[in-house]
C-alpha cells in the first residue's frame, strides 16, 4: 500500500466509522431528548469528571466556538454548570449536575440495553481484535504526527 492508497483509506473509513457509531448512537440520544452530540458530552463528563472547555472540545472533535453553546444550552437544561477557573479566568470548567449525572446513566444503560442483544458470545474476540487493531492505528498515526511536528518545528 502507498502512501496515497493509505491517506484515502483512513479518510474513507474515519467517515464510515463515525456515520455508523453515530446511526448507532442517535436513537439512544434522541429517546433522551438529546443531540448526539450533547449525549457524548454528557457521557465524556461522566467517564472523565470536571473538564475545561478546551479539552472537552478537543476529545469531541468540536472546536471551541461550537463546544460553548452546546454546553450553554446543556447548562440551561439543568445537565451541567459552568463556572471561571479561580486562577485564569480565561479557562472555564465544566461539571455534571446531578441531573447530567442521571441522564448519563440512562444514556449508558439504553445503549446498552439496545446493542446488547445484538452481540454473540462468539463476538468477544472479533471486538477485542478490532479494538487491538483501532489502537495500533491510533499509535501509528501519533508517532506519524509526532514525526511531522518535528519536522514542521525544525522548518520554522
Amino acid at each position: 500500500m502507498d502512501v496515497l492508497q493509505f491517506k484515502t483509506a483512513i479518510w474513507n473509513l474515519q467517515r464510515s466509522i463515525a456515520e455508523n457509531a453515530n446511526a448507532l448512537f442517535s436513537s439512544v440520544a434522541a429517546q433522551n431528548g438529546l443531540t448526539p452530540q450533547q449525549a457524548a458530552l454528557l457521557l465524556e463528563l461522566a467517564q472523565k469528571g470536571p473538564c475545561r472547555m478546551g479539552d472537552l472540545a478537543r476529545t469531541l472533535c468540536l472546536t471551541k466556538t461550537n463546544a460553548t453553546p452546546l454546553c450553554k444550552h446543556l447548562e440551561e437544561a439543568g445537565y451541567l454548570t459552568r463556572r471561571r477557573g479561580e486562577t485564569d479566568e480565561r479557562v472555564v470548567w465544566v461539571t455534571l449536575s446531578p441531573q447530567g449525572k442521571k441522564a448519563a446513566t440512562q444514556l449508558e444503560t439504553a445503549f446498552e440495553q439496545q446493542i446488547q442483544p445484538l452481540f454473540q458470545p462468539e463476538d468477544t474476540q472479533e471486538l477485542e481484535l478490532v479494538v487491538d487493531g483501532m489502537r495500533r492505528l491510533d499509535s501509528l498515526l501519533k508517532r506519524m504526527r509526532s514525526v511531522l511536528e518535528h519536522i514542521t518545528q525544525e522548518g520554522e
